[in-house]
């Protein structure tokens, strides 16, 4: 349940992940909504594949939250990956609601690729992750 907070007049203490336009819009108002039990949703999980030596592989993660911004990454055996590992991260609207896509691209995989992937959302209150896709590389 969103509970609303009053703001001091200086906004300088607020969190920086909070944007610039958000500071000016609640500034100006005085009150601040605040949806900390709003948790990302992952509304498409990656799926796993069973990829020859040499392929490239896709993986897609596709996650909505209200009213806040997300931030999407990505592990491999429970470890994060490199943000170089990530082509694609697009933000649609639905409403107030905003759908975050992310694509992991695996390029010409090796035996060192095999393993659990896993996208991990997450706002300034809580990450959720989604279901385990494993990569098997056959060859």
């Amino acid at each position: 349940m969103a509970t609303v907070k009053r703001l001091k007049a200086d906004v300088s203490s607020v969190s920086p992940s909070v944007s610039a336009d958000s500071l000016r819009t609640y500034s100006h108002v005085g009150l601040f909504v605040d949806k900390s039990d709003s948790k990302p949703e992952i509304i498409k999980h990656p799926e796993g594949h069973k990829v020859l030596l040499g392929q490239n592989v896709t993986l897609q993660c596709v996650v909505t939250q209200k009213n806040q911004t997300i931030r999407v990454n990505w592990t491999k055996n429970n470890k994060p990956l490199k943000g170089s590992h990530i082509i694609t991260h697009t933000q649609s609207k639905d409403g107030d609601s905003a759908i975050y896509t992310s694509k992991l691209r695996l390029v010409s995989v090796t035996d060192k690729d095999d393993g659990y992937y896993q996208c991990v959302a997450s706002n300034q209150f809580a990450p959720v992750q989604s279901k385990m896709a494993q990569i098997t590389v056959l060859g």
